[in-house]
């Protein structure tokens, strides 16, 4: 998904995308992972996690902004983790991302209040997490050394759902 990301973000004027799916899913720890992804390659990346304010780190360290001020530098990656408190991304985001110097990456769950409007008016592609198939929880049982014939058992039943 990320390598798609950003292929899409050369090949198109896209803003961002949106990464939905059920509660406790992963996405969370989706963002985090791609947090850490983006810090590792040195691009500049914004993280929003409350309303009134984001993080932004460079190469420099790492500065609290307020959410209506200021403006990421080019290329920088803005991540949202929405939630109650949180439910679209900040305007100094979504107006960085309508001029192509942001590229916004925000995870929600489902409710189409939360990613529709800024959806459509900034061209960002939208994701569905899927649940974890068989293979990928055996895998991650197998790593663990948990009982295979037990993690079946679950996942046949909705368990691990």
């Amino acid at each position: 998904m990320i390598e798609e990301a950003s292929l899409k973000r050369r090949e198109i004027s896209s803003g961002g995308i949106i990464v939905s799916g059920h509660p406790g899913i992963g996405k969370t720890c989706f963002l985090f992972y791609l947090l850490l992804r983006s810090l590792c390659s040195g691009r500049p990346t914004a993280l929003q996690v409350r309303s009134t304010y984001y993080l932004l780190f460079e190469d420099t360290g790492v500065k609290l902004y307020n959410h209506k001020s200021g403006s990421p530098p080019d290329g920088t990656w803005a991540l949202v983790d929405s939630n109650e408190e949180v439910t679209i991304p900040c305007k100094t985001f979504l107006r960085s991302c309508q001029t192509g110097t942001t590229y916004v990456v925000q995870t929600t769950s489902p409710k189409v209040d939360r990613w529709k409007s800024w959806r459509k008016h900034r061209n960002a592609d939208l994701y569905f997490m899927d649940y974890f198939s068989w293979d990928e929880i055996h895998a991650l049982g197998t790593m663990l050394n948990l009982s295979v014939e037990d993690l079946k058992n679950h996942y046949e039943n909705g368990v691990l759902l």
